[in-house]
């Protein structure tokens, strides 16, 4: 059985002081722990059971209890350095960043995804009884903590795990810029090694068929989606925020302000010939310049977007159709496809990796041959050189 442990908690520490951790009493379990500046100037008591009681195997009522019992004990060893005369706990603190974060975009994914990311670590924090903590008290073995959690108990894949330290390291850098913490403790965590993508480019048949099907449905608006794809390696996700004017036709350019790219620069996209031409054919130059490309239902629209999944949807009915005909293997092709093609035609026609780079947007090499990495397999040409020792 445990033994009766007490312990002095600053008043001014969140509600973590509400935390306490198990020992018997009697047949009941409960955590006894002080608080001070009471308004008599003494101290408070406080006697909380955490629902160690709902526990029946005896060890993991022990286990539970030592867990408890040694963050409150890190609470008590950190409350009269760490925290401040006017405290604010970290939830406090996860929500003024998501505040911060919907202040500073107008992207809804991307909130939501920050928002449903915050939302998760502030209930497992609530879940360990730390959610009224001070900031300063949440360190890197919580940070790890909860990582191990998402992977074991929530199985999410590495990429979403990586996702997790990324935009939590972004929530404690908001701490950090506001002076509420000197450490980020989501710093310096590895990530997981990705799933390898099920993705590949398109060979010269695939391209051949897939854009006559499109042709033959009469779809001019994934004609060009893919066409931008291809031709200026720009992402799908960025097709949504294209407008008109945004595309020099005569100059063959396209340019992107940091509103509208993926990584928020600014962006100068070169334009093959041939597309260009292809525009012209399809009466691109006729639409309004302040009409999005492709806006509601993929056709041009004032203001309205394109749904996120439509265009891929779109691409993918194609997919199947060819699928019915002729029994094409569409397995890994998708919308993206078109731009992991565009890159290796590029390659393949003998443009440098670090024009490549240039062209995708790459601030390293190193993301351009990582990129490269995931589809690509034999190189032809090394393979045909011929050297000799």
């Amino acid at each position: 059985m445990h033994d009766k442990k007490k312990m002095i908690i600053k008043n001014y520490l969140p509600g973590s002081l509400k935390k306490n951790f198990p020992i018997a009493h009697g047949s009941r379990w409960y955590i006894e722990y002080y608080t001070t500046g009471t308004r008599s100037g003494g101290h408070q008591r406080h006697r909380k059971t955490f629902n160690l009681n709902r526990i029946h195997d005896y060890q993991e009522r022990i286990a539970e209890g030592d867990r408890i019992f040694s963050i409150l004990e890190s609470v008590n060893t950190n409350s009269g350095q760490t925290c401040s005369k006017n405290p604010v706990s970290i939830s406090e603190c996860i929500q003024k960043a998501i505040l911060i974060k919907k202040s500073k975009t107008d992207r809804g994914k991307s909130v939501t995804t920050f928002t449903s990311i915050a939302s998760l670590f502030l209930s497992w924090l609530r879940a360990q009884y730390l959610a009224d903590v001070d900031p300063h008290l949440v360190d890197r073995r919580m940070a790890i903590a909860f990582l191990d959690h998402a992977v074991i108990d929530r199985g999410v894949s590495p990429t979403t795990h990586n996702n997790y330290i990324n935009i939590l390291r972004n929530i404690f850098n908001v701490m950090i810029e506001r002076g509420y913490i000197e450490t980020n403790p989501f710093s310096r965590i590895p990530e997981l090694r990705p799933d390898q993508k099920l993705r590949r480019p398109l060979s010269d048949y695939e391209k051949k068929i897939i854009m006559e099907e499109i042709r033959a449905e009469g779809d001019i608006f994934l004609e060009m989606a893919v066409g931008f794809i291809y031709y200026t390696l720009i992402r799908p996700i960025e097709l949504r925020r294209l407008r008109f004017r945004d595309v020099d036709l005569q100059r063959g350019m396209v340019t992107m302000s940091g509103i509208q790219t993926k990584n928020h620069k600014n962006a100068k996209l070169t334009m093959d010939a041939n597309f260009t031409g292809l525009l012209h054919r399809l009466g691109f130059h006729r639409y309004p310049p302040d009409f999005l490309i492709f806006g509601r239902g993929g056709i041009p629209h004032q203001s309205v977007p394109v749904g996120e999944h439509t265009l891929n949807n779109r691409h993918h009915k194609i997919l199947l159709q060819l699928k019915k005909k002729y029994a094409l293997d569409v397995s890994g092709i998708s919308l993206y496809s078109w731009k992991d093609t565009g890159a290796t035609d590029l390659l393949e026609r003998g443009v440098t990796i670090n024009e490549l780079r240039q062209h995708i947007r790459h601030d390293d090499l190193k993301d351009t041959q990582r990129y490269l990495r995931q589809f690509t397999g034999v190189n032809e040409r090394i393979r045909d050189i011929g050297l000799q020792i």
